[in-house]
């Protein structure tokens, strides 16, 4: 009996040994837990070093229209930057700023243009050789609808042979291209280039430059000015961009925003802060939802076919309720991915452009 009772024990001791080892192999062959997305700096606020950037560029007094006690009664115009004097009050489409100048100098911005120019640069040296270097000398660019603005030290900007030049105002060059098309810009200050739809659109953008009316709320001023891109978009733009491809997430757009404010940061990351403006809460909710299930649904394409980069970069977007009713959509690209992408890029294109020069130089077959 007892010998009976002993070997019962052993057998239960051995069942329950069994079981753990069984448990703790299950365990271990879980996989192991999913490590946490890569931070990546987004532009959320305006930094320290933006915000002096931003007081710098205040070089610009609009002069006191008119003149006698009313003049001398009102408080003199603050310094303001040039570019952003001129944004309108509206946009149909959208004004945006590019800080050129900071891109280009950046380990990203080299790597782009290596891949945009094939790794050869020539233009940018051809116009190095006239005396403007884009890299030096080019700050920044803007879009304002259909209109396009540089900025920078355009004194030495090479201009087509047979351009006409003429006086327009104490500061300002209106500028006539050679040609058919009648083609014409507007130099002011000897640092600021625009180059309207028209004529009559060029010279509306300098006078409004030169008035600097402090009455009005421009679309874009100096506290929005912080990443490297930066601006407001309309919303028909934004839906643009869907094309036919979502009619119901397009139809929201038009209909439920004001549009959205942009900030893009590639100093390092590559962040984007995109905050949408609402003119409808509740069809702004059911847009919110619909990006955001439209991420979800991207997420898990992505990991169905095995493109984990992608999943992952995914993972780093988000849609997040704003302080009104509309909402804020946040992504970004970690720095060493951008990086090897870019440098994939210029691997490829300067493979290409040696592929070309190797078939110019293969001597014809005899006959041909």
């Amino acid at each position: 009996m007892t010998r009976a009772r002993r070997r019962g024990w052993w057998w239960l001791v051995l069942a329950a040994a069994l079981l753990a080892l069984g448990a703790w192999l299950m365990l271990g062959a879980e996989p192991p837990p999913r490590p946490p997305p890569p931070y990546v700096s987004l532009p959320r606020k305006m930094t320290p070093i933006e915000a002096t950037r931003v007081v710098e560029r205040r070089t610009w007094t609009p002069p006191a229209l008119d003149a006698g006690e009313v003049a001398a009664a009102s408080p003199p115009a603050r310094p303001r930057d040039p570019l952003l004097s001129l944004m309108p009050e509206t946009v149909e489409r959208g004004a945006v700023v590019a800080e050129v100048n900071a891109i280009l100098n950046s380990e990203l911005g080299g790597l782009l243009l290596d891949c945009v120019t094939a790794g050869g640069r020539g233009d940018l040296d051809v116009l190095a050789d006239a005396g403007f270097d884009p890299r030096v000398h080019l700050d920044r660019v803007a879009v304002i609808d259909d209109a396009f603005v540089m900025t920078g030290q355009l004194g030495s900007l090479p201009l087509e042979p047979g351009t006409v030049t003429k006086d327009y105002g104490p500061r300002a060059k209106l500028l006539e291209f050679p040609g058919t098309g009648r083609r014409s810009a507007g130099l002011w200050n000897n640092q600021l280039l625009v180059v309207g739809s028209d004529e009559a659109s060029t010279r509306a953008i300098l006078d409004r430059l030169e008035r600097g009316e402090t009455s009005s709320r421009p679309v874009l001023d100096d506290s929005q000015a912080y990443g490297e891109v930066y601006g407001v978009v309309g919303p028909q733009a934004l839906a643009d961009l869907f094309g036919d491809d979502d009619p119901r997430v397009r139809d929201l757009l038009v209909g439920a925003t004001k549009g959205l404010a942009l900030h893009v940061d590639v100093s390092h990351d590559v962040g984007v802060v995109a905050d949408v403006q609402a003119n409808d809460a509740t069809k702004t909710d059911e847009l919110r939802k619909s990006i955001g299930g439209l991420l979800s649904l991207a997420r898990l394409r992505a990991q169905n076919r095995g493109r984990g980069d992608q999943a992952e970069l995914l993972d780093l977007a988000r849609v997040r309720a704003g302080d009104g009713a509309g909402f804020r959509v946040e992504a970004g690209v970690p720095h060493e991915l951008v990086k090897s992408m870019l440098q994939s890029c210029v691997d490829r294109q300067q493979r290409r452009a040696i592929e070309r020069a190797t078939r110019v130089q293969e001597p014809k077959p005899v006959g041909e």
